[in-house]
């Protein structure tokens, strides 16, 4: 019963940083695009 409980806690901590890492690289591409229009760059 608590291994269940365990590894459920531990799956949604790996889904946490996942997520957390998805979003900033989301973040990461929305201000380098940013910056680029900023820039004057051409965005490809």
């Amino acid at each position: 019963e608590w291994r269940q409980q365990v590894s459920f806690f531990e799956q949604h901590q790996r889904k946490m940083e996942i997520e957390a890492i998805y979003e900033n690289g989301t973040k990461k591409l929305i201000d380098d695009y940013l910056h680029d229009k900023l820039m004057g760059h051409r965005w490809l």
